[in-house]
C-alpha cells in the first residue's frame, strides 16, 4: 500500500486477487506501521522509527512459505507509491526471495543497493507524477521527503545489476 494506505484499501483499490483467482496465485498483503513502509529515505512513521519492514516481509514470507505449497523461484513483490518505495528496498536487501519487483510510482530509497542475485525489475512511472516526480526532488505529497528520480532509480538497478547498457530498455 502506498503512504496513509493500508493492506484492506490497497486489496480493494488494485482487485489483484481477481487476478490471482483467474490464474492460480497467492497474493498477500501486509500493513505498514502506522500506514506507513520503511522504504528507506522516507516515509512517515516508518522510517521516522526506523522500522525494520525488510524482516518484517521476510517473516512474512517465511509465515506464508510454511502454510502454502509456494513455488519460491516464482515470488514477487509489488507497490504503490511508498510501498513502490518498499518494493524497491526489497530488491535490493532481500533479492534471493524475488524473482522479480515491479515498483508503480516509487523510486528507490536506500543509498547502497546490492541484490545478492539478478532479478527482474519492472518499473512503472508516469512522467507527471506530482508526489514522486520523475527526475526527483520533493513532491508535493505529505512526506515532504526529497526523492530519488526515475532516471537514477533505473541506473541504480543496471549498476547494481552489473549491466553494460545505457538505455532504459536493458537486459541484463
Amino acid at each position: 500500500h502506498g503512504g496513509l494506505g493500508s493492506a484492506s484499501q490497497a486489496e480493494s483499490a488494485y482487485k489483484l486477487d481477481l487476478l490471482a483467482a483467474q490464474e492460480g496465485f497467492a497474493i498477500v498483503y501486509g500493513d505498514g506501521f502506522g500506514n506507513t513502509w520503511n522504504g528507506g529515505l522516507c516515509c512517515g512513521q516508518a522510517a521516522l522509527h526506523n522500522v525494520d519492514d525488510v524482516t518484517f516481509v521476510s517473516e512474512m514470507l517465511d509465515r506464508v512459505e510454511a502454510k502454502l505449497c509456494v513455488d519460491t523461484a516464482r515470488i514477487y513483490s509489488t507497490g504503490m507509491s511508498n510501498g513502490a518505495i518498499m518494493t524497491q528496498r526489497l530488491g535490493c536487501e532481500l533479492s534471493t526471495r524475488y524473482a522479480a519487483i515491479a515498483p508503480v510510482e516509487g523510486t528507490i530509497g536506500v543509498s547502497t543497493c546490492t541484490p545478492s542475485k539478478t532479478l527482474g525489475v519492472l518499473e512503472i512511472h508516469g512522467w507527471l507524477d506530482s508526489n514522486i516526480p520523475w527526475y526527483g526532488g520533493v513532491g508535493c505529497g505529505v512526506s515532504n521527503a526529497n526523492f530519488n528520480g526515475v532516471p537514477f532509480t533505473v541506473n541504480k538497478w543496471l549498476s547494481a545489476q552489473s549491466c553494460t547498457c545505457s538505455t532504459y530498455n536493458a537486459t541484463c
